[in-house]
């Protein structure tokens, strides 16, 4: 494992919790991201992935992500008060002599909705046929929803994920929420986005996953904070992310909160990337010494991009911690390809900076990314989704040159 020469009064080589911001999101799903407070918002930017619509249930197609509400089971509702919200990632459709059903997931979970015309009534239930109380069900639930050719292409994850589900910590279950069936409102739902979507916005406009947060960007509107950590993924596969740092297992996230590689689209962002021929992509597993969070950086196998995957790797980086620390804030965001004015924002930010970044900072940033690798990296690497030249890369028209080194700074820096 690659290990870069930091000044220790700035970077201790080890990523330690009390240098990290765990930031506990109680609304589903958990989000993954650099940037720093964000919570949905609404506004014309969400219109290029939300598609909300009034469609006849047979209307939703494979690869829509719907969203359905809870019915009250009867109870009278009170003003301005409804069931709760589930987001149905639809996976397989299936008509039934007008009735249809579909088989998709939610947080995770493997459901069966069946939408009957003739009674008008919709209804989730879960895929194990097993019941029970929670401790009894846990392992009925379907955890099959992590692709084999992830868990094969990350053996640490792999020997982490198969710990989970034998602890019973895997898939991330909340009795009230995920229940064994689940009667659906019949007019309370609507399509928000399919993956069609995502993937063009991912290719054509992945500002908002390739540049990191601006200064000036509203919070997260739903839809956005549901795609995140899957839009990061499929940017990275067109070729608009130098590196993708996912979180696969956040053990800090609360019981009955999803997951992060439980949101939508996430896992089969990720099989799409494992899979792709010829195979352009590698990983390299993120841990923290003594605990079981584990997050992956995602890579083309090029320079610099294995290289600064390699030392974020190697203190620990986790894509759902937040770093509290302005060295490895910068640092962080400069491997993720990210706009410089928006990195320096959001570390001044999350470390409640009062002026500036030190120089020193900077300076050491940039010394030990030259130490990691002399050569430039590239904001856009790969010409979309089935670029199978990728590897073959140049700046411009030009062979990329490879850059000096600097010289190394003075290790009297001031913390």
């Amino acid at each position: 494992m690659y290990q870069t020469s930091l000044n220790h009064n700035i970077a201790p080589k080890q990523y330690h919790n009390n240098r990290l911001n765990v930031r506990h999101h109680r609304s589903r799903p958990l989000r993954c991201r650099y940037s720093s407070e964000t919570t949905p918002r609404g506004g014309e930017n969400d219109d290029a992935i939300r598609i909300t619509s009034s469609s006849d249930w047979g209307d939703y197609q494979v690869e829509d992500l719907i969203q359905l509400v809870a019915a009250n089971d009867g109870e009278e509702e009170e003003e301005g008060e409804e069931g709760d919200k589930y987001y149905f990632e639809i996976v397989e459709k299936i008509d039934n002599s007008g009735d249809v059903s579909f088989i998709g997931y939610i947080d995770g979970i493997e459901y069966q909705l069946d939408v009957s015309k003739t009674v008008k009534e919709a209804r989730l239930h879960t895929r194990d046929g097993g019941g029970g109380g929670r401790e009894e069900r846990r392992g009925n639930f379907s955890s099959s929803s992590v692709p084999e050719e992830l868990l094969a292409f990350c053996p640490e994850f792999e020997s982490l994920h198969k710990e989970l589900v034998t602890a019973g910590k895997y898939p991330v279950l909340e009795e009230i929420r995920h229940k064994q069936t689940i009667q659906v409102d019949w007019v309370k739902h609507e399509k928000i986005t399919d993956l069609t979507a995502l993937k063009t916005k991912a290719s054509k406009n992945p500002d908002f996953w390739s540049l990191g947060t601006t200064p000036s960007q509203p919070p997260l509107t739903a839809v956005e904070r549901l795609t995140l950590n899957a839009g990061e993924i499929y940017a990275l596969l067109a070729g608009n992310r130098p590196l993708a740092l996912i979180q696969l297992y956040a053990p800090f996230v609360e019981d009955g909160q999803v997951q992060p590689i439980d949101c939508p689209f996430v896992k089969r962002a990720l099989k799409e990337l494992v899979t792709t021929t010829p195979q352009i992509f590698s990983c390299v597993a993120c841990r923290i010494e003594g605990s079981t969070a584990l997050s992956a950086v995602f890579y083309p196998n090029i320079s610099p991009n294995r290289e600064r995957a390699a030392l974020l790797a190697s203190f620990g980086a986790q894509g759902a911690l937040v770093a509290q620390s302005p060295y490895y804030g910068v640092l962080i965001g400069e491997c993720l390809g990210y706009a410089r004015e928006n990195i320096y924002h959001h570390v001044k930010k999350t470390c409640n900076l009062r002026s500036d970044i030190s120089k020193v900072v900077l300076d050491q940033v940039v010394h030990d990314l030259r130490e990691c690798s002399p050569v430039d990296p590239l904001q856009r690497w790969r010409n979309g989704y089935d670029d199978d030249d990728a590897l073959k890369l140049v700046a411009n028209g030009n062979p990329r040159k490879r850059g000096r080194k600097k010289k190394s700074l003075s290790s009297s820096v001031e913390a």
